[in-house]
C-alpha cells in the first residue's frame, strides 16, 4: 500500500516532537525525556542545528522543560534557539505564538520584575495575532486578563 502522504515528507525532528508530544500526553515522561534527549544530542552534533526544521523538536523540549518546572532552561530555548530564527525567518505566526510562551514561562517563574516583559510580548503577539486574524488573539486576550495586564501602552 502506497504511503498516505506520498511527495510529502515531515521532518525527522518534526516526528520525534510528535512522538514526545503523544508520549508525554500518555503520562510516560521518562520515555518523552529519553526521546528528547537523544534527539537534543543529535541536534547539537549537526551543524546548523537551529534550522526551521529542529524548531519543532525545541519547540517540544521547551515545553517539556516548562512542564517539568525547570523554567530557566525552557526561557534559555525559547529566547535563544527558537526567536532568533523565527526573526530571520520572518514567521510572523511562529514568532507571536513563542513570545506568548515566553512570556507564559516569565509569569510562571513568578518574579515582579518580568511583569512588564511579559506584558509587552503578550501585546506583540497581540498584535500580530490580530493583523492576521489569527485564533491565537482570543488566547493571548484571554492569558492578559487573566494575568490583570492590557496593552495600553505596553508596546
Amino acid at each position: 500500500m502506497p504511503p498516505r502522504n506520498r511527495g510529502r515528507r515531515r521532518p525527522a525532528a518534526s516526528l520525534v516532537a510528535a512522538a514526545v508530544q503523544v508520549i508525554g500526553a500518555a503520562g510516560d515522561g521518562d520515555t518523552a525525556d529519553a526521546l528528547l534527549a537523544q534527539a537534543d544530542a543529535a541536534l547539537a552534533a549537526a551543524p546548523g542545528a537551529a534550522t526551521p526544521d529542529a524548531l519543532a523538536l525545541l519547540d517540544a523540549y521547551a515545553s517539556r522543560l516548562y512542564q517539568c518546572g525547570q523554567l530557566d532552561e525552557a526561557l534559555r530555548i525559547r529566547t535563544e534557539e527558537q526567536l532568533p530564527v523565527y526573526e530571520r525567518l520572518g514567521d510572523v505566526r511562529s514568532l507571536l505564538v513563542c513570545r506568548a510562551k515566553i512570556a507564559l514561562t516569565l509569569l510562571a517563574r513568578g518574579r515582579a520584575d518580568e511583569r512588564a516583559q511579559a506584558n509587552t510580548l503578550l501585546c506583540l503577539a497581540l498584535a500580530a495575532a490580530r493583523h492576521l486574524r489569527l485564533s491565537e488573539a482570543g488566547e493571548i486576550e484571554q492569558i492578559l486578563q487573566q494575568a490583570g495586564m492590557d496593552c495600553d501602552g505596553a508596546i
